[in-house]
């Protein structure tokens, strides 16, 4: 049951707003929480949201103790303890790096900080995974002084060479990696990441369709017992291969639920996770592609399907009983339209068959979006740039795929 919005006492502070923290911030603004977004990026379009105030701060993968310093000042303000989410990895892990010092002013559930560190780290997600009897694709972890070639012999083209950890890469890369269609690929491949001292791995790619993607989000309480679960499916993504959805959906799949579910308590977890499966056609396991320890970006289709992730965190922090729906409402849709429209022009481009009108369908009957509000206008305004911002991603993707 969602609460009647009134005020309560204690700030929410959000770490790290774009679509993630935007979807969190609604979720606790709309129901009367007051809610702080914080950011190092001032052009971050959540700090636009009529639902918070902003705070601009140093950004922790560089100066983490100017970060904590700009917290630590602003927590001594409060008459009440703040309640901290993390909504990117690099919030993460400042936070948890920093969570002796934070609990101080602020008050949060994350896991311990050997379970951050390691799904923040892919290579050792998976093998956390392997232990406790996850299906994960076939993967390797080359040597940079091994032999390439003899690592990769008996696996299965088109192979994916993906970064161990996601924030690094995207710096550097964009994207979520590189496909390889031949060795001769995947090695110039290899050159370029080694050359830039991005650790990464080669997997084999999970056959199937991006409808195949599942998306299963949890939270475990302080206690470490599972208050709340939430799935979705992926429509499309961008880009179109190895990307972000771009259209979400509430769903429901048992068997999926439970090897989630097994993961999480495999961990002893505690706090908001979300981990991604996709079914493999070639012999009908769900394998593992990655584990978040924090909410995606489509949260607030949670929020809109009766589970509100943000708000039972919020009550966890504070030591309060919250209760949700024990089973979310299936087939509400979330939609990007900027990047929806990104990946159709790729898709177009390089010959898919695509319909633009089925595209603006999605958009226009979603029933949540990553920026756009009908009582929450400007976050939406500020990432187009008015308009100006977004004309030139788009012609920049068109000249690219030309």
């Amino acid at each position: 049951m969602i609460r009647k919005k009134q005020r309560y006492a204690a700030k929410a502070f959000i770490l790290h707003m774009g679509a993630n923290g935007l979807g969190i911030t609604r979720s606790l603004g709309r129901v009367g929480i007051p809610v702080v977004g914080v950011d190092f990026e001032k052009s971050a379009p959540g700090l636009y949201s009529r639902f918070c105030e902003s705070l601009i701060m140093p950004n922790p993968a560089y100066d983490p103790k100017a970060a904590l310093n700009t917290l630590m000042e602003k927590g001594e303000e409060l008459g009440t303890k703040g309640v901290i989410m993390a909504a990117s990895d690099v919030f993460l892990l400042f936070l948890s790096r920093y969570r002796n010092e934070l609990s101080k002013r602020f008050s949060f559930v994350i896991p311990p900080e050997e379970i951050v560190e390691g799904i923040v780290c892919k290579k050792i997600q998976y093998e956390l995974a392997k232990q406790i009897g996850i299906p994960i694709p076939e993967t390797v972890f080359p040597d940079s002084n091994g032999n390439l070639k003899e690592e990769v012999e008996g696996m299965r083209y088109p192979l994916f060479i993906k970064p161990c950890i996601s924030h690094l890469f995207s710096q550097k890369f964009g994207g979520k990696g590189f496909i390889a269609y031949t060795f001769d690929e995947l090695e110039m491949f290899w050159d370029r990441i080694s050359s830039a001292g991005v650790d990464a791995m080669i997997q084999e790619v999970v056959q199937g369709p991006e409808t195949n993607l599942f998306g299963f989000s949890a939270y475990f309480d302080r206690r470490g017992q599972l208050v709340a679960t939430y799935l979705s499916r992926k429509i499309r993504q961008y880009p179109p291969d190895f990307g972000v959805a771009t259209v979400h959906e509430s769903t429901m799949n048992r068997e999926v639920i439970d090897i989630g579910t097994k993961y999480f308590e495999g961990l002893k977890y505690k706090g908001m996770g979300g981990v991604e499966f996709k079914l493999d056609e070639r012999d009908g396991h769900y394998k593992l592609i990655e584990m978040n320890a924090r909410t995606g970006m489509q949260n607030i289709n949670a929020t809109a399907s009766g589970v509100n992730f943000a708000l039972i965190r919020y009550f966890d922090a504070l030591g309060e009983e919250f209760k949700e729906p024990s089973e979310h409402i299936c087939g509400v849709r979330w939609a990007d339209a900027i990047a929806d429209f990104k990946s159709f022009l790729v898709r177009r481009k390089r010959g898919d068959v695509v319909s633009i009108l089925n595209c603006m369908k999605d958009w226009l009957t979603a029933n949540t979006h990553a920026f756009y509000a009908v009582d929450d206008p400007l976050p939406l305004i500020v990432r187009t740039g008015f308009g100006i911002t977004i004309m030139n991603e788009i012609i920049s993707i068109s000249k690219k795929n030309r």
